[in-house]
Formats: structure tokens, sequence, C-alpha cells
């Protein structure tokens, strides 16, 4: 929900009601809470490692794609988050490489 821009928020509370507000700190808490509970989600660490980079914390999140794409694929879910993981954290490293240089 945090990452809804004012158009699809709108969009959103015309068909479904009002939408909850959630900042990025609380969607941050949760997940930390996800990855705690489940130390080997593939899913949990991507999503973290989106929020944060959402949020612009690159540095962090940088850090939780290189925790990610350590972790063993459990499904072909999985594998297709790993691979997501894999391609961000490329990405990112080349935009701080890039400001860097």
């Amino acid at each position: 929900m945090a990452r809804l821009n004012w158009i699809e928020r709108a969009l959103a509370n015309a068909f479904f009601g009002p939408i909850p507000s959630v900042r990025y700190e609380d969607a941050i808490r949760m997940l930390l809470k996800a990855v705690e509970l489940s130390p080997n989600s593939l899913y949990a660490h991507y999503q973290l490692a989106l929020t944060y980079e959402e949020s612009g914390q690159r540095d962090q999140a940088m850090k939780v794609l290189t925790q990610t794409i350590t972790l063993s694929p459990r499904s072909s879910f999985e594998v297709e988050v790993k691979a997501q993981a894999q391609r961000r954290l490329q990405g990112l490293s080349s935009l701080a490489t890039t400001a860097s240089g």
C-alpha cells in the first residue's frame, strides 16, 4: 500500500473504499518480522529489499538483496524471486558505481 501513487490510491478508494495509510517504517517493521519468522523465505527478504529501496534506503536494500541471493530456493516461485533479486542487485550496484565514478 505504501507504494501506491495518488491516482492508484484514488481508484482503489473509489472501488474498494478507504485504504489504510501505511508508512514505509511500518512496512519495514512488518517485513523484518516476516523475515524473523521465516528466515529462509526468499520472498520475504526480497519484499523487504524492495521496500528499503522504495523508501530511499539503497544501501540497506543492497544488503538485504545480497542476503536474499544466498538463500536456497524451495520452489519454482522462489527460483524466479531469486533471479529477480539478482537482477535488482546488479541494477543497484551499477547505479552505485555510476554515482561514485
